[in-house]
């Protein structure tokens, strides 16, 4: 197994996310992410691959210590977890099928189209 701090994104392997959920289905997986603090576009990869579980490392630099360059600042964070919160609300539901809204049936009445 092949470890990097920051992980360079040729290393996350995110497919491996399904292949766990296929493989142990109803155990939760999760990701624990260790890419460059200011990229933020790959926990929603991740939680639209299945992770349900998220693990970050924060931390906050002092006269003594300096952050890591895999630790996210409290402020990235935010950003980091506002990413996270859109991905869970965009992927919706899992286990079964959704009920329209009362839009989207009106939408769809309005957009019909014919047949050839």
């Amino acid at each position: 197994m092949k470890v990097e701090y920051p992980t360079s994104e040729s290393s996350m392997q995110l497919n491996q996310l399904k292949l766990l959920k296929d493989r142990y289905p109803g155990i939760k997986v999760g990701y624990s992410t260790h890419e460059d603090p200011n990229t933020f576009d790959i926990v929603p990869i991740a939680i639209g691959m299945g992770a349900e579980v998220l693990e970050k490392h924060v931390g906050v630099a002092t006269d003594e210590y300096d952050l890591n360059v895999y630790s996210v600042s409290p402020e990235q964070m935010d950003k980091w977890l506002e990413n996270a919160s859109r991905a869970v609300k965009a992927c919706g539901l899992e286990e079964t099928r959704h009920d329209a809204t009362k839009k989207e049936l009106s939408d769809l009445r309005t957009f019909k189209r014919g047949v050839f």
